[in-house]
């Protein structure tokens, strides 16, 4: 069933302990620059809902849509739109990793991936099989602990919300149901603490229940993952996300 997004999502904190562990292939952490506003990123969005029936989603494929807010001026005010979006794409582009700031942006990895803007149906790039480090995260209601065996490095926390359908009223969208998945609704970092972590969740954009969680590993400064692990969130079956 599509979730219809509302005005007054309840908070709806996770159900029950979970555990996740990186694999030990290395992963791919798959980030799209998008705007409900740009005629441009419906046909980028659907390619990264397809990730939704990859096998290898949540074990070597983690997707996450940012939502930026620089378009909302122009017709139609993006839902899941933020400031955390539009910093984290345009310090990529201070640090050069890409090479301008705009939507469609695909990045993978730390590194910026164009085929989707010359490509019709692109291929992820292929990663050589290596080991992750160590990374393992559990989440307990809205607390989570995280271990690594890396040191000096920060913890990026992102909670994702999932079957979206948005109808869009205004702007260069105007009259297209937009199809959405793995939408970053909550964005933190944390610095390590003799390697772990342990704190609350990163609070979710208008209380609206998050689906899955990714969490990854980068060494303060670089945007390059060295470990990445996540998955689905089980839900609370006590909380009504439709008051």
């Amino acid at each position: 069933m599509k979730t219809l997004l509302l005005a007054f999502f309840m908070i709806s904190p996770i159900a029950q302990a979970q555990n996740f562990q990186a694999s030990e292939e290395k992963a791919q952490l798959v980030e799209l620059f998008t705007s409900q506003g740009c005629s441009s990123c419906p046909n980028a969005e659907r390619w990264l809902n397809n990730f939704k029936n990859d096998p290898e989603l949540w074990v070597t494929v983690f997707p996450i849509a940012w939502h930026v807010d620089y378009w909302d001026s122009l017709g139609w005010v993006d839902k899941f739109s933020s400031t955390e979006a539009n910093h984290r794409q345009y310090r990529y582009h201070h640090r050069k990793v890409t090479s301008g700031v705009y939507t469609p942006q695909v990045v993978i990895n730390g590194v910026e991936w164009r085929a989707l803007v010359t490509q019709m149906k692109p291929e992820l790039p292929e990663t050589p099989v290596a080991n992750q480090p160590m990374l393992s995260l559990q989440i307990d209601g809205n607390r989570f602990t995280a271990q690594s065996e890396l040191e000096n490095t920060v913890l990026n926390l992102a909670l994702i919300g999932m079957d979206f359908s948005i109808k869009i009223k205004r702007g260069e969208n105007s009259g297209r149901i937009l199809e959405e998945q793995f939408v970053m609704l909550g964005f933190v970092q944390y610095a390590q603490q003799d390697l772990h972590w342990a704190g609350e969740l990163p609070s979710s954009k208008d209380g609206i229940p998050p689906q899955a969680v990714i969490a990854w590993i980068t060494e303060p400064g670089n945007s390059t993952p060295l470990s990445i692990t996540g998955g689905l969130l089980a839900p609370r079956t006590d909380v009504n996300p439709h008051p």
